[in-house]
């Protein structure tokens, strides 16, 4: 209930935040009708919550992009990384462990407590 809640507001802020750059009128019951339809939906098909991006939706105004085709070259672009660069990174997670553990050492050893 919280995680719904949370992301509710973040997408509300984000999108009065784009809406206030842009010069454009949000509507927040509308953002919120189609958040909470969204995270019923995943619920029945026991998906994560459903979010509004702020990084995604930060880089696509940088950028300059005006339509939603950004997000669809994105995704292509997303699912294409996940299919061929996987197997890459595949130890990653295991090396930056590892570095964590390895400075939480090193700080102890040299921190005076």
């Amino acid at each position: 209930m919280y995680n719904g809640y949370i992301s509710l507001q973040e997408a509300v802020a984000v999108g009065r935040s784009f809406a206030t750059v842009k010069g454009y009128n949000m509507d927040r019951n509308k953002e919120m009708i189609a958040m909470e339809v969204m995270n019923i939906a995943g619920s029945i098909t026991s998906c994560y919550v459903a979010t509004g991006s702020f990084s995604r939706t930060a880089v696509n105004f940088f950028a300059g992009c005006q339509t939603a085709v950004s997000n669809v070259v994105m995704a292509i672009t997303v699912l294409l990384m996940l299919q061929f660069l996987t197997g890459l990174l595949y130890y990653t997670l295991v090396a930056i462990l590892s570095l964590i553990i390895l400075y939480i050492c090193a700080c102890a050893r040299t921190c005076v407590c």
